[in-house]
């Protein structure tokens, strides 16, 4: 049995017009003799009905993001999709059922809002394919080992087929998006920015925690390490799109296609810089302080430690967690807001004899005020102002020719 994932995100299902284009791609492939799994997003987004944004919008500002009922709403977008596109296919004769997260066997832990996928149970939906050509699985969600519907936040359809396609060892996972593929930069950011042929999942992991929104980090965690190919194409146009892949490497542990230094530049916006100043050295409270923003689950970036002061990352968005963690540790900060976090990213750069030096060279020389800089062995980091993120993603893509 030959099975091909196919993931549409909102955009794809949110039209009458976008829908008619979705069921042609799933009809060509039932016709190439494939039995697909098509993972569907919520309609559409913010403002639109059934947008999960929308739906969330319903509920009072003040529920917790990890509130068990937040997720059997949020989780009901999916769904709407699952029974239209359905209902679509099996008008135009193509065999097809709805499935829910949960019936398609996926099992998680219960935490909520970005819950953790622990396996798949495969029975049912193997059974299922021998009497149905297609079955339309709700992306984002699945069910606790206790019984309650899950979600598995923000990108979780891309998840969801990255996961199904490994259970069920699809022949290809492709994800459908309103553009051409993973691109060297964001098109809406540089007009120069081209899409790739072919990335490695380490460079567009990397990608998607920088600020990259053409697919889930998750997504790509997860075939990478089952060795899985993800394919990027628009549901919109007939190109080929990108292909995430294990690339080739030489015995010395370099790539044997040998590329360009960088590969993309990313932005990531409204980070916030913190500088705390402890009034003693007591490195104690150098633990102190990372186990408490842990636990009250702020995630930290760009970490710099000096003698006199503690330099860290996080978002804006975690901004009022980071403060109550420092208050009750009694420490001396200053919050730095409107920041953005520009990242060069590359494999091939750990090859390159003083890159970082290059890359702050190129944003000084613009004027480009670097108030933080972080190198590991695939990417240059920048902390910038939010006002000169999108000249500094120009003028390193312009500096590298990508």
């Amino acid at each position: 049995m030959k099975i091909k994932v196919m993931k549409f995100g909102g955009t794809s299902v949110a039209t009458d017009a976008s829908r008619t284009i979705l069921v042609d791609k799933i009809r060509q492939n039932v016709q190439n003799g494939y039995k697909v799994i098509a993972v569907v997003s919520a309609m559409g987004r913010l403002g639109q009905p059934y947008a999960t944004d929308s739906l969330l919008g319903l509920l009072p500002s003040d529920v917790p993001e990890n509130a068990p009922e937040r997720d059997l709403l949020q989780s009901c977008g999916e769904t709407i999709s699952s029974a239209v596109i359905t209902s679509l296919l099996n008008v135009a004769k193509i065999r097809s059922l709805p499935l829910m997260g949960f019936q398609a066997g996926i099992v998680t832990d219960s935490h909520h809002g970005d819950a953790n996928v622990l396996k798949v149970d495969k029975e049912r939906v193997n059974a299922l394919l021998c009497d149905y050509d297609v079955l339309v699985v709700t992306g984002f969600q699945g069910m606790s080992q206790d019984g309650f519907i899950t979600t598995l936040g923000r990108g979780g359809s891309d998840y969801t087929a990255s996961i199904l396609g490994v259970a069920f060892d699809a022949e290809s996972i492709e994800i459908f998006t309103d553009v051409d593929g993973v691109m060297t930069a964001d098109p809406r950011v540089v007009k120069e920015a081209k899409v790739l042929k072919e990335i490695s999942h380490s460079e567009v992991y990397q990608m998607a925690v920088d600020g990259a929104k053409v697919v889930d980090h998750k997504a790509v965690e997860f075939a990478m390490k089952a060795g899985k190919a993800l394919v990027i194409k628009n549901t919109f146009s007939e190109e080929a799109g990108t292909v995430i892949k294990d690339m080739v490497y030489d015995i010395t542990g370099k790539f044997i296609d040998k590329g360009p230094v960088f590969t993309a530049i990313t932005s990531k916006s409204d980070m916030v810089m913190v500088s705390v100043y402890p009034e003693n050295r007591d490195i104690s409270i150098n633990e102190k302080m990372m186990s408490g923003l842990e636990s009250a689950g702020v995630d930290v970036d760009m970490i710099n430690f000096f003698t006199n002061r503690r330099l860290f990352v996080i978002h804006a968005k975690q901004y009022d967690l980071a403060r109550k963690v420092l208050d009750h540790l009694e420490l001396k900060y200053e919050l730095t807001q409107r920041l953005s976090k520009v990242t060069a990213i590359g494999a091939n750069m750990r090859y390159v004899p003083s890159v970082s030096k290059s890359v702050l060279r190129a944003l000084s020389n613009e004027d480009i005020e670097i108030l933080q800089a972080v190198e590991t062995s695939s990417t240059v980091a920048c902390l910038v102002h939010l006002d000169q993120a999108d000249a500094a993603v120009n003028v390193l893509h312009r500096y590298y020719a990508l």
